[in-house]
């Protein structure tokens, strides 16, 4: 097949999987009508589905034969900004599903297994941090049953201010320790069954203290000027079949 056939072929894919996103759309429109999305983990199951969607659109382009001549580097740059721009379009249309697939199961296995998790639930989240995401990506590590850890990237500030965290849920302060490289890890429990842990170059706030309580909203941390990642690890509960804390 020529170069031209196979790139319209990505054009006619992107098409079909563009309608089936609107249909996507709908379906995800009717469902908030019923209920609000949290939309810090909204945003970050779309931006696992583009990132999914980059490398598929790469994979096919890697099937491209440009004959004799190559392209150019200019080419190059072109073509992946013009991927890149098919990607932000497909996703944003509603992809193809996959970002509504990773909250459903997301919201069923951390919000809606226990009560104080579907407490959780119904008293909605807030950003953890003040700035914009830039990426998340879950951490490839050796992990226990129901932990989520994801390093977190923060789009630079405007000004040039540090960053802030701030608790997405009311909860109790578990723990407030320093690591080694000058990193701060904190531990907060929200509700009954669920802990997260923040890891973080910078300086825990005053009100994060352990056994102090804190509402979602309150400041926990200020990251360091220069630091734009922290990591953030979810960490669900498991029972046992007797309804005892499997750890």
């Amino acid at each position: 097949m020529s170069s031209i056939g196979r790139v319209g072929g990505l054009q006619r894919v992107a098409r079909d999987e563009e309608s089936q996103g609107l249909e996507a759309i709908r379906k995800r429109d009717d469902r908030e009508m019923k209920e609000p999305r949290n939309a810090q983990l909204d945003q970050a199951a779309k931006m696992y589905e583009k990132q999914f969607l980059r490398e598929m659109v790469k994979a096919m382009r890697g099937t491209v034969s440009f004959g004799i001549e190559k392209p150019s580097m200019a080419e190059n740059v072109y073509r992946d900004e013009l991927d890149n721009q098919y990607v932000e379009s497909w996703g944003d249309k509603g992809g193809i599903g996959l970002a509504d697939l990773i909250y459903d199961q997301v919201m069923e296995r951390y919000f809606n297994g226990s009560a104080g998790g579907r407490a959780l639930k119904e008293q909605g989240a807030i950003p953890l941090t003040d700035r914009d995401l830039a990426k998340v990506h879950r951490v490839k590590t050796t992990e226990t049953p129901g932990q989520v850890p994801l390093r977190v990237e923060l789009k630079p500030s405007a000004d040039g201010s540090p960053a802030k965290l701030q608790a997405p849920w009311d909860a109790e302060v578990v723990s407030n320790s320093r690591l080694e490289g000058g990193k701060t890890a904190l531990t907060l429990k929200h509700g009954d069954s669920l802990k997260s842990t923040l890891i973080f170059q910078g300086v825990a706030s005053a009100d994060a203290q352990p056994g102090a309580k804190i509402a979602r909203g309150t400041q926990v941390a200020v990251l360091s000027p220069e630091i734009r990642t922290f990591f953030w690890n979810l960490n669900r509960s498991i029972a046992n079949p007797d309804g005892s804390p499997a750890q």
